[in-house]
């Protein structure tokens, strides 16, 4: 039988194909047999793989499942602290910001004829120094951006 499938004694002994009879040193197995130990043995195989495959599969899914989970709770965290009043969003922040800004720059705009009326010694030019000075600041408010990049230092590309 080993002969007519092209393959060693040797190797045919592994198959484990029940042998139907002995006669001398001539062992006989049905074709039957064979075939259906090759079929079992290759749908073995192919399950083998499959389950190799499917397991991967199972793996890939079970740590989209967890990075999916670990998501959803930083994102409830998130919240939690917000209920808390511990963090604010940034767009919050920056309303704050702007509103603290214009009520600042009110009172600098305010304060050459205030620092006039309060001292009338000051001179034109003083005031107008102060002015400057002010314009200065003016500018810096204006130019100010919430840049969270450089707050914790990630360089910026």
């Amino acid at each position: 039988m080993s002969q007519s499938c092209d393959i060693s004694t040797q190797a045919f002994r592994r198959w484990g194909v029940a042998p139907v009879g002995k006669i001398g040193r001539n062992v006989y197995y049905l074709v039957r047999d064979v075939l259906t130990n090759r079929t079992e043995n290759t749908a073995a195989r192919k399950h083998k793989a499959d389950s190799a495959a499917n397991q991967e599969l199972a793996r890939s899914e079970r740590e989209e499942k967890l990075r999916l989970t670990k998501a959803q709770a930083e994102g409830q965290e998130i919240k939690n602290a917000q209920l808390r009043e511990k963090l604010a969003p940034v767009e919050l922040i920056e309303w704050v910001i702007g509103n603290v800004g214009e009520q600042v720059i009110t009172i600098f705009d305010a304060l050459p004829e205030q620092l006039k009326k309060r001292m009338p010694k000051l001179t034109d030019s003083n005031i107008e120094t102060i002015r400057r000075e002010i314009a200065k600041v003016h500018a810096i408010a204006a130019g100010m951006t919430l840049d969270l990049d450089q707050y914790y230092g990630r360089k910026q590309t």
